[in-house]
């Protein structure tokens, strides 16, 4: 999972917070952002630095948690 969407998810939180109603509208706007980034799913193995170490943003891995 990209450590981004996480941070986001976080973040959105806090301003729910500190805003109110406007959260959801927010974590809406938000999301559709997400649909913008030019994503490709690639199913190869490569390796990443450890700790904080993430797969590049412009790459799709699938994850099971």
């Amino acid at each position: 999972m990209n450590f981004r969407l996480p941070v986001l998810i976080a973040l959105l939180l806090l301003v729910f917070r500190v805003h109110g109603q406007d959260f959801y509208k927010q974590l809406a706007q938000k999301a559709e952002l997400l649909t913008f980034d030019d994503v490709t799913y690639d199913p190869s193995y490569f390796s990443i630095d450890y700790p904080m170490g993430d797969v590049p943003s412009e790459k799709g891995v699938c994850t099971a948690m």
